[in-house]
């Protein structure tokens, strides 16, 4: 059942938190799904989908966890404002999953 996994949060190990908190980590993913096409397009969307979904426990304070939310906002809109990979059915799913992680989770 594929909407089991709609729900809920990542937990990061306390060790990987200086790795995932690096703005660069996410933005390779976003760097990549903006240069490759489909499907590895839609695997990058897949593990952005994750950093949206990892728990709040992650963040040491809330200036941690809103730029973490700017980067992640930031990221889909400008897929919005290019409309980048849209039209791939499987990039539209993911990117709909992305879209319903961010309430959820902040």
């Amino acid at each position: 059942d594929e909407s089991s996994d709609e729900v809920g949060t990542v937990q990061i190990p306390t060790t990987w938190r200086s790795v995932m908190l690096d703005q660069n980590t996410m933005q390779l993913f976003w760097d990549l799904y903006a240069t490759l096409p489909p499907p590895r397009s839609t695997d990058c969307l897949k593990c952005i989908v994750q950093f949206a979904s990892v728990r709040r426990s992650l963040f040491s304070a809330d200036e941690e966890r809103k730029a973490w939310l700017q980067h992640i906002l930031s990221g889909i809109l400008n897929i919005l404002q290019k409309k980048q990979g849209l039209d791939d059915a499987d990039n539209y799913y993911e990117f709909c999953r992305l879209l319903s992680r961010i309430k959820p989770n902040y």
